[in-house]
This record gives structure tokens, C-alpha cells and sequence, in this order.
């Protein structure tokens, strides 16, 4: 998914889930508009439209998000926990610690490295770990710290 701005300081996500009813998707937006934030990503299902479970994560966006959190937090409380929704609000703006796990093949890890290099992912890095040594001086080579852990596979 590609954000609307590389600059995610008013950006969040909030990620709902509960029992599947009528109105959760309306609740959301409405409560996401009321508090100003404009929405840029959002994707939802839920995995039986009768009596299962729904699913939905929304990127919006709000200028002063920091100031603002704490009034949307409390707004979602009241909104969404009589619908029987769990949620979390998260800042876009911190960066989410990200170790990666390596196999034989490089071409899905340096791709990884290239994109958190360039700035693409919003992500630290702080390790790579893989069972095999091979790609030990490519992660090295992008001043990542590789912890090699062997394994007794054939993988």
C-alpha cells in the first residue's frame, strides 16, 4: 500500500475487529470525519457476513495528529465498545522496529534493504537473521548487524 505522503507526522492507522453488524464501517467513517481526519487507505471484510467476525484497517490522515490523539481515543472508546470492537490507534509517524529473517536466496532480502535504504519503508532494521551465512556481507554492507543461526535442515 502507498501512503499519501512521505511525510507521515499527521498520519494513523487504526485497526478494528469484533463481531460482524450493520453500521461498524459507517461508525468508523463518520467518527474518523468528526474528528477531522481525512481517510486514505481503508480496507475491511469480514469472514461470514452472518454472525462472523470483522476486520478493518483505516490510514487516515489529520492535521496535528499529537494534539489530537487523545480526543480520538476517547471518541473511538465511546463509540466503537458498545459495538462490541476491540481497536488500536497507532502514529505512522514512529517507525515500527522490523528484524528480518533470511533463507539461501537474497533477491527478497536486498530488495527489503534497497527500499529501507531509499527510504521506502518506514521501518529500523536493527538485524538480519538467517541460517545461512551467504548473504552475511550484503546485510553487512548496508551496516545492518547479521546473526547467523544455524540449523540442522536441509533449508
Amino acid at each position: 500500500m502507498t501512503i499519501h505522503t512521505d511525510d507521515r507526522r499527521d498520519d494513523a492507522c487504526l485497526i478494528v475487529h469484533g463481531p460482524d453488524r450493520p453500521g461498524i464501517v459507517a461508525a468508523v467513517s463518520t467518527l474518523i470525519g468528526r474528528n477531522k481526519g481525512n481517510i486514505v487507505a481503508l480496507d475491511q471484510y469480514t469472514d461470514d457476513p452472518d454472525g462472523g467476525h470483522f476486520f478493518q484497517r483505516v490510514v487516515f490522515h489529520r492535521p496535528d495528529l499529537q494534539a489530537a490523539i487523545p480526543d480520538i481515543e476517547a471518541d473511538l472508546a465511546k463509540t466503537l465498545t458498545p459495538l462490541g470492537m476491540e481497536w488500536q490507534l497507532t502514529d505512522q509517524s514512529i517507525p515500527k522496529r522490523m528484524a528480518i529473517l533470511a533463507s539461501t536466496s537474497d533477491h527478497c532480502l536486498l530488495e527489503l534493504l534497497w527500499r529501507h535504504r531509499r527510504g521506502e519503508l518506514p521501518v529500523t532494521i536493527p538485524m538480519v537473521i538467517s541460517n545461512h551465512t551467504n548473504v552475511a556481507e550484503d546485510v553487512r554492507s548496508f551496516g545492518i548487524p547479521f546473526f547467523h543461526v544455524p540449523s540442522q535442515g536441509p533449508d
